[in-house]
């Protein structure tokens, strides 16, 4: 009986991670710079949600443009506008350029004096959905306080969300924004 129990586990040990290595590619396909580039340009019409660290402390949500044009070096540039109440417009601009090893991305805003330059965790694309995600971290601040930072971007076919997570010293992850958007036009 021992045997037996033994050639079970062995098995097991064997079988399970192969159907898993043999699976995997098949889930999910590499992306390069330029298709990530590509899906995002267009204009994007949703909201932000986002943790208002003063009081009342709690979440608030703004209507939200994206406008992202390519750029010359192969990236993009991402202009947000954003409806902060009556008669209050804000904007931003990001440039937003995957690294050509698909391994940092700079997303900095352009009045930064510093980069925001993420580690790529995650860049695919599920070959059933052709949803394309990616996830990044980089240490930074929030709220004037060291943390480390997580954005997860999920952008299907009509679909944009970006979502920021935030772990500071000792912690875990908590929300910090998310954008829900909905593709508007292919060109701005």
């Amino acid at each position: 009986m021992r045997s037996l129990a033994r050639l079970v586990v062995f098995a097991l040990a064997f079988t399970t991670p192969l159907a898993v290595t043999l699976t995997t590619p098949l889930a999910a396909q590499q992306i390069t710079p330029a298709q990530l580039h590509g899906a995002l340009i267009g204009r994007w019409t949703g909201t932000l949600e986002y943790k208002d660290y003063s009081p009342p402390y709690g979440r608030v949500t703004l209507p939200t443009i994206f406008e992202i044009a390519p750029r010359k070096d192969g990236g993009v540039m991402l202009h947000a506008i954003y409806d902060d109440g009556p008669g209050k417009t804000v904007t931003s601009d990001d440039r937003f350029i995957l690294s050509a090893d698909g391994a940092t991305l700079d997303w900095t805003g352009t009045k930064e004096k510093t980069p925001e330059i993420f580690r790529v965790l995650v860049l695919s694309r599920d070959v059933s959905t052709q949803e394309i995600r990616l996830v990044g971290e980089w240490e930074g601040a929030d709220d004037n306080k060291p943390a480390t930072i997580r954005e997860t971007i999920t952008l299907a076919a009509s679909a944009l969300t970006v979502l920021k997570e935030v772990r500071f010293t000792g912690g875990t992850y908590s929300f910090r924004h998310e954008y829900r958007m909905t593709r508007a036009s292919v060109a701005p």
